[in-house]
This record gives structure tokens, sequence and C-alpha cells, in this order.
């Protein structure tokens, strides 16, 4: 409302199992908590129906946990956590030895898992919709601990990914191994569904509304984005 000078309608996370979306052709999740416990089976039933109608889903920050995952029918990607500074980004989670045990349960010391807030580079892919006009290379903010493993082609897009290892961080403090694991990983995704898409920002960049240059990124979103679905109830 501020930023683009358009109209708004909040709507509850309870009130979304049974709200009639049919009035709207984009929806917008802001980052936040466990959305999928939030809305519940009905909730996100609703919502993949109406994605499937021709709707826009689109996902900032950890909200885009709610559309990734095996199970979530709505991205083909998946989560994963960073590394702290002490752990191998590609070693086996599981405990198979007590010595293993007893060296995890004694870094007591070590640093947070999670980024506390950084800057990254990200490259764009220019022959899109959605990116069309935009620099090849964009400052996104990243903080917290997700990332997501890349769409395979079939499956849906990468518009945007974060740099290479060595170019990746812009400003801040990063671990090598979260630069390592960062690197090369989505920063946008889109992806077909049925009639509709989801469009999903892996880091919320509206964040204090404070980057200028992400902000014609998600006025795309916003407003190219239905020219670009075909929602049942316009036809």
């Amino acid at each position: 409302e501020r930023e683009f000078a358009y109209p708004v309608t909040a709507i509850r996370v309870g009130t979304l199992s049974g709200a009639q979306l049919d009035r709207y052709q984009v929806l917008v999740i802001p980052d936040g908590g466990d959305y999928a416990s939030r809305l519940g089976e009905g909730g996100v039933a609703n919502l993949k129906t109406w994605v499937e109608r021709g709707g826009t889903l689109i996902t900032l920050g950890r909200a885009t946990r709610l559309v990734t995952g095996e199970d979530s029918g709505f991205l083909k990607s998946t989560r994963q956590d960073l590394p702290g500074p002490n752990e191998d980004a590609t070693v086996d989670p599981r405990i198979g030895t007590e010595p293993e045990y007893r060296r995890i349960v004694g870094e007591s010391e070590r640093s947070p898992d999670s980024v506390a807030g950084i800057l990254a580079n990200a490259d764009v892919e220019p022959d899109h919709w959605l990116t069309a006009g935009l620099n090849p290379r964009l400052v996104f903010p990243v903080r917290g601990s997700d990332i997501y493993t890349p769409l395979r082609i079939g499956e849906g897009l990468n518009l945007i990914r974060f740099a290479s290892p060595d170019t990746v961080l812009a400003s801040g403090q990063l671990w090598d191994q979260n630069r390592q694991l960062l690197a090369y990983k989505p920063a946008v995704m889109i992806q077909t569904l049925g009639r509709g898409q989801v469009i999903a920002f892996t880091q919320d960049i509206t964040t204090r509304a404070y980057l200028d240059g992400l902000k014609p990124l998600f006025a795309s979103a916003l407003f190219n984005a239905p020219a670009h679905a075909s929602p049942t109830w316009v036809d």
C-alpha cells in the first residue's frame, strides 16, 4: 500500500480454509511462522485448488516452507539447513557411534547455524517476463537458516540464483560452510501449477522496504503475474 500506492485486502490465516479466494488473482504470504500447521489441511487444500484454478501465489522468506517439500504439492523444491562453522555440508545427519554423539553434544560453544543477516549477490536469468529489465546482478538480504534446492528443467525455473562461493557475499559476515552451501541456490523460483503459478522468494525482499533495487522485481510479481495465468473465474 505504501510503496506502490495500491490497495490490498488482508486475510486472516485462520479463515483461509473456508475463504472464497476467487475474488483475488494474487495472494501474498508474508515471511512468518509455521503456516502449514496454522492453515491445517483444509487451508492448504483451499490454497492449492485456488492456484490450480488460475491464482498466483507469492511466498516471502520462511513462508516458502509452505510450498516446498516432497508432500507440499506446490513446488518441486526442498528446504535444506545451513550448517554451522564446525559442520560439513555433506555430513550424514545420523549419529552412528557414541564418539560421534560425544562430539556433537560437546560443541556447546559453536556459532549459531543460522545467518544473522547479510547482503548476498544474486545472478538474474533475463529471458523471462518476471525478470525483464532488471540488472544482471542484484543484492538480496539473507537471514536465517533456509536455503532451497534448485528446480529441475521441466519442473519450473530458477529465475534468480545466488552467486558463486567466491562472489556471493556482498556485505556482512558469512561462515565458509554457509557460503559454499548458499552458492548457486535459488533466490527466486517460479512454477506453473494447473492454470496458475507459484512464485517463491526464498528470502524476504520486502524487509523494511529499504532495498530499492528489489522493488521492481516484487512489483513485477504482483502486477505482471496475473497476465500469465488463466483464472477459470474470468473465462
